[in-house]
Protein backbone atom coordinates (compact mmCIF):
# COMPACT_ATOMS: atom_id res chain seq x y z
CA UNK A 1 0.00 0.00 0.00
CA UNK A 2 2.73 2.11 0.61
CA UNK A 3 4.98 1.66 -2.65
CA UNK A 4 5.88 4.70 -4.64
CA UNK A 5 5.85 7.30 -1.35
CA UNK A 6 8.84 8.18 -0.05
CA UNK A 7 10.08 7.31 3.58
CA UNK A 8 8.93 11.07 4.29
CA UNK A 9 5.88 10.46 2.70
CA UNK A 10 5.32 7.38 4.62
CA UNK A 11 5.73 8.04 8.12
CA UNK A 12 3.41 11.03 7.52
CA UNK A 13 0.95 8.11 6.83
CA UNK A 14 1.49 6.70 9.61
CA UNK A 15 1.54 9.19 12.16
CA UNK A 16 -2.35 9.99 10.66
CA UNK A 17 -3.18 6.88 10.99
CA UNK A 18 -2.03 6.53 14.53
CA UNK A 19 -3.87 9.79 15.69
CA UNK A 20 -7.12 8.54 13.72
CA UNK A 21 -6.72 4.92 15.95
CA UNK A 22 -6.19 6.98 18.86
CA UNK A 23 -9.50 9.94 17.88
CA UNK A 24 -11.70 6.57 17.69
CA UNK A 25 -10.78 5.06 20.84
CA UNK A 26 -11.56 8.61 22.53
CA UNK A 27 -14.81 8.77 20.79
CA UNK A 28 -15.78 4.97 21.98
CA UNK A 29 -15.08 5.79 25.93
CA UNK A 30 -16.42 9.05 26.02
CA UNK A 31 -19.62 7.70 25.83
CA UNK A 32 -19.04 5.58 29.03
CA UNK A 33 -19.99 7.46 32.20
CA UNK A 34 -17.19 8.31 35.23
CA UNK A 35 -19.16 5.31 37.32
CA UNK A 36 -18.67 3.00 34.18
CA UNK A 37 -15.09 3.86 34.49
CA UNK A 38 -14.78 3.20 37.98
CA UNK A 39 -16.63 -0.21 37.09
CA UNK A 40 -14.16 -1.44 34.44
CA UNK A 41 -11.02 -1.10 36.63
CA UNK A 42 -13.04 -4.05 38.78
CA UNK A 43 -13.71 -6.05 36.15
CA UNK A 44 -11.93 -8.44 33.60
CA UNK A 45 -10.62 -5.10 31.52
CA UNK A 46 -8.85 -7.66 28.79
CA UNK A 47 -12.09 -9.43 28.10
CA UNK A 48 -13.93 -6.62 28.16
CA UNK A 49 -12.58 -4.20 25.84
CA UNK A 50 -13.01 -8.03 22.98
CA UNK A 51 -16.95 -7.26 23.68
CA UNK A 52 -18.81 -5.00 21.15
CA UNK A 53 -20.03 -1.54 22.45
CA UNK A 54 -23.65 -2.59 22.73
CA UNK A 55 -22.28 -5.88 24.80
CA UNK A 56 -20.03 -3.68 26.81
CA UNK A 57 -23.12 -1.25 27.42
CA UNK A 58 -25.39 -4.38 28.69
CA UNK A 59 -22.88 -5.92 30.83
CA UNK A 60 -22.00 -2.39 32.77
CA UNK A 61 -25.99 -2.16 33.38
CA UNK A 62 -25.67 -5.25 35.14
CA UNK A 63 -23.33 -4.21 37.56
CA UNK A 64 -24.52 -1.72 38.33
CA UNK A 65 -26.04 -1.97 41.92
CA UNK A 66 -29.40 -0.46 42.62
CA UNK A 67 -29.50 3.25 43.16
CA UNK A 68 -30.14 4.41 47.12
CA UNK A 69 -32.04 7.09 48.30
CA UNK A 70 -30.91 9.25 51.76
CA UNK A 71 -34.31 8.21 52.92
CA UNK A 72 -33.74 4.90 52.54
CA UNK A 73 -32.45 2.73 55.82
CA UNK A 74 -29.01 3.50 55.97
CA UNK A 75 -26.67 0.59 55.71
CA UNK A 76 -24.94 -0.66 59.32
CA UNK A 77 -21.39 -0.72 58.24
CA UNK A 78 -20.59 -2.70 61.62
CA UNK A 79 -22.44 -5.60 60.27
CA UNK A 80 -23.57 -5.39 56.84
CA UNK A 81 -22.97 -8.32 54.62
CA UNK A 82 -20.80 -8.03 51.41
CA UNK A 83 -24.23 -7.73 49.41
CA UNK A 84 -25.31 -4.99 51.07
CA UNK A 85 -22.37 -2.78 50.80
CA UNK A 86 -21.94 -3.37 47.18
CA UNK A 87 -25.18 -1.52 47.28
CA UNK A 88 -23.08 1.88 47.88
CA UNK A 89 -21.69 4.08 45.11
CA UNK A 90 -18.26 3.01 43.91
CA UNK A 91 -17.92 -0.18 46.14
CA UNK A 92 -17.42 -3.29 44.63
CA UNK A 93 -17.29 -6.79 46.10
CA UNK A 94 -13.13 -6.56 46.32
CA UNK A 95 -13.55 -3.56 47.63
CA UNK A 96 -16.83 -4.97 50.13
CA UNK A 97 -14.34 -7.65 51.07
CA UNK A 98 -11.55 -5.47 52.67
CA UNK A 99 -14.05 -3.83 54.70
CA UNK A 100 -15.59 -7.26 55.88
CA UNK A 101 -11.70 -8.16 56.55
CA UNK A 102 -10.71 -4.76 58.03
CA UNK A 103 -13.80 -4.94 60.39
CA UNK A 104 -12.59 -8.39 61.49
CA UNK A 105 -9.06 -7.85 61.88
CA UNK A 106 -9.66 -4.16 64.15
CA UNK A 107 -13.15 -4.28 65.50
CA UNK A 108 -16.05 -1.97 64.79
CA UNK A 109 -15.92 1.10 63.06
CA UNK A 110 -16.51 3.87 66.03
CA UNK A 111 -17.83 6.29 63.45
CA UNK A 112 -18.55 6.30 59.64
CA UNK A 113 -15.17 8.20 58.80
CA UNK A 114 -13.43 5.35 60.09
CA UNK A 115 -14.19 3.39 57.07
CA UNK A 116 -11.65 5.47 55.26
CA UNK A 117 -9.23 3.41 56.89
CA UNK A 118 -9.96 0.37 54.79
CA UNK A 119 -7.50 0.17 51.45
CA UNK A 120 -9.11 1.93 48.49
CA UNK A 121 -11.28 4.01 50.28
CA UNK A 122 -10.45 7.86 49.81
CA UNK A 123 -12.15 10.73 50.78
CA UNK A 124 -14.01 11.28 47.32
CA UNK A 125 -15.40 7.97 47.02
CA UNK A 126 -16.31 8.29 51.38
CA UNK A 127 -17.97 11.81 49.97
CA UNK A 128 -20.12 9.41 47.89
CA UNK A 129 -21.70 6.98 50.53
CA UNK A 130 -21.32 9.14 53.24
CA UNK A 131 -25.58 10.04 53.32
CA UNK A 132 -26.42 6.00 52.89
CA UNK A 133 -23.97 4.62 56.03
CA UNK A 134 -24.33 4.40 60.04
CA UNK A 135 -21.58 3.33 62.19
CA UNK A 136 -24.58 1.46 64.58
CA UNK A 137 -26.35 4.73 65.06
CA UNK A 138 -29.42 6.03 62.79
CA UNK A 139 -29.48 3.36 60.85
CA UNK A 140 -30.02 0.73 63.78
CA UNK A 141 -32.23 -2.57 63.28
CA UNK A 142 -35.66 -2.38 65.19
CA UNK A 143 -36.26 -4.21 68.21
CA UNK A 144 -37.06 -7.62 68.45
CA UNK A 145 -40.79 -8.25 69.31
CA UNK A 146 -39.43 -10.23 72.21
CA UNK A 147 -37.67 -7.41 73.46
CA UNK A 148 -40.26 -4.83 72.86
CA UNK A 149 -43.03 -7.30 74.54
CA UNK A 150 -41.02 -7.02 77.45
CA UNK A 151 -40.30 -3.14 77.04
CA UNK A 152 -44.18 -2.68 77.16
CA UNK A 153 -45.06 -5.16 80.23
CA UNK A 154 -42.53 -3.59 82.69
CA UNK A 155 -43.20 -2.07 85.94
CA UNK A 156 -42.39 1.07 84.66
CA UNK A 157 -46.45 2.51 84.06
CA UNK A 158 -45.52 6.64 83.72
CA UNK A 159 -45.37 8.14 80.05
CA UNK A 160 -42.39 10.03 81.79
CA UNK A 161 -40.07 7.21 83.07
CA UNK A 162 -36.67 6.42 82.15
CA UNK A 163 -36.02 3.66 79.45
CA UNK A 164 -33.24 1.71 79.47
CA UNK A 165 -30.85 2.94 76.22
CA UNK A 166 -27.93 0.98 74.96
CA UNK A 167 -25.18 3.32 74.67
CA UNK A 168 -24.23 2.52 70.97
CA UNK A 169 -27.14 1.88 69.03
CA UNK A 170 -29.75 4.01 70.75
CA UNK A 171 -32.39 0.41 70.95
CA UNK A 172 -34.96 0.08 74.18
CA UNK A 173 -35.48 -3.14 75.98
CA UNK A 174 -34.07 -4.90 78.59
CA UNK A 175 -30.24 -6.30 78.68
CA UNK A 176 -30.25 -9.76 76.56
CA UNK A 177 -29.23 -13.19 78.69
CA UNK A 178 -26.80 -14.24 76.55
CA UNK A 179 -27.53 -18.04 77.26
CA UNK A 180 -31.27 -17.69 76.26
CA UNK A 181 -31.55 -14.76 73.67
CA UNK A 182 -32.63 -15.97 70.42
CA UNK A 183 -31.30 -15.28 67.05
CA UNK A 184 -33.35 -12.11 66.72
CA UNK A 185 -32.21 -10.72 70.42
CA UNK A 186 -28.71 -11.15 69.29
CA UNK A 187 -28.78 -9.20 65.94
CA UNK A 188 -30.46 -6.14 67.91
CA UNK A 189 -27.30 -6.20 69.94
CA UNK A 190 -24.60 -3.22 68.45
CA UNK A 191 -22.36 -4.81 65.48
CA UNK A 192 -23.91 -8.20 65.86
CA UNK A 193 -25.32 -9.47 62.44
CA UNK A 194 -27.03 -12.60 61.59
CA UNK A 195 -23.82 -14.56 60.65
CA UNK A 196 -22.20 -14.21 64.27
CA UNK A 197 -25.51 -14.65 66.31
CA UNK A 198 -25.96 -17.65 64.74
CA UNK A 199 -22.09 -18.39 65.54
CA UNK A 200 -22.81 -17.66 69.16
CA UNK A 201 -25.83 -20.20 69.02
CA UNK A 202 -24.17 -22.90 67.71
CA UNK A 203 -21.34 -22.19 70.06
CA UNK A 204 -23.63 -22.45 73.05
CA UNK A 205 -25.07 -25.50 71.70
CA UNK A 206 -22.15 -27.41 71.50
CA UNK A 207 -20.35 -26.11 74.53
CA UNK A 208 -23.16 -25.36 77.04
CA UNK A 209 -24.11 -21.76 79.08
CA UNK A 210 -21.70 -19.70 78.81
CA UNK A 211 -20.46 -19.24 82.33
CA UNK A 212 -19.30 -15.10 82.10
CA UNK A 213 -19.94 -12.29 79.69
CA UNK A 214 -16.38 -12.46 78.47
CA UNK A 215 -17.06 -16.24 77.11
CA UNK A 216 -18.41 -14.28 74.43
CA UNK A 217 -14.52 -13.80 73.44
CA UNK A 218 -14.33 -17.47 72.42
CA UNK A 219 -16.86 -16.95 69.21
CA UNK A 220 -15.38 -16.33 65.97
CA UNK A 221 -15.79 -12.73 64.93
CA UNK A 222 -15.43 -11.12 68.67
CA UNK A 223 -12.92 -9.40 69.42
CA UNK A 224 -12.01 -7.26 72.46
CA UNK A 225 -13.48 -4.04 71.02
CA UNK A 226 -16.50 -5.72 69.81
CA UNK A 227 -17.15 -7.05 73.41
CA UNK A 228 -16.82 -4.33 75.24
CA UNK A 229 -19.47 -2.14 73.27
CA UNK A 230 -21.73 -5.60 73.86
CA UNK A 231 -21.29 -6.05 77.58
CA UNK A 232 -23.69 -2.71 78.77
CA UNK A 233 -26.00 -4.77 76.55
CA UNK A 234 -25.71 -8.15 78.15
CA UNK A 235 -25.66 -10.57 81.22
CA UNK A 236 -25.40 -14.07 81.99
CA UNK A 237 -27.89 -15.69 84.57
Amino acid sequence: MLTGLTIREQRTLLVLLAFLTAGMALRHYSTLSAEDGFRLLEGDAAGFQQLSQPQQRAQLEGMKAPNREPGDSLIDINSAEEAQLTQLPRIGPKTAAQIIAWRQANGDFHQIEDIMKVPGIGPKTFDGFRELITAGGDGARPMPQSQATKASTGPETSLNAPVTTYPSTGETGLIININTATQADFESLPGIGPAIAEKIIQYRQAHGPFQSTRDLRKVSGIGEKKLEKLEPCIRVE
